[in-house]
């Protein structure tokens, strides 16, 4: 799978062996060819394994925050600088009132946070 593509925008390994490939795809699109114009903004993270097979990936628009409580383990890979056991951590800290509390509680070191902090969001729990 990962021949196939074209090369990421960023590379990154994990502490486990696994890549993560990130694309960023933005345009300007008009409905139905009406003078209304939006602008759009998709991000695509995949995780592939030692072998360079496609183990996850994960599609989402570039404004939408990931969910400390809800995301998988392999959501949370996907995250800059995150390693396997701030995974770990970060699942086993759960619930989250606020996503402050990863480095408030130290599940995170302030490095990854700086650059998780705009990425992540703590929905509360219902």
């Amino acid at each position: 799978m990962a021949q196939q593509l074209e090369p990421p925008h960023v590379e990154r390994s994990l502490d486990d062996g696994e890549t993560v490939w990130e694309y960023r795809y933005t345009g300007v699109s008009s409905p139905m060819l009406l003078p209304i114009t939006e602008v759009w903004c998709v991000e695509y993270r995949l995780v592939f394994d030692q072998q360079t097979v496609l183990r996850h990936w994960l599609r989402k628009d570039c404004s939408q925050l990931l969910d400390i409580n809800s995301a998988s383990a392999d959501d949370l890979k996907t995250l800059p600088g995150i390693r396997v056991a701030d995974v770990n951590r970060i699942i086993a800290g759960r619930p989250y009132s606020s996503k402050d509390e990863l480095v408030q509680r130290e599940i995170v070191p302030q490095a990854i946070w700086d650059e998780i902090n705009e990425k992540v969001m703590a929905k509360p729990n219902r």
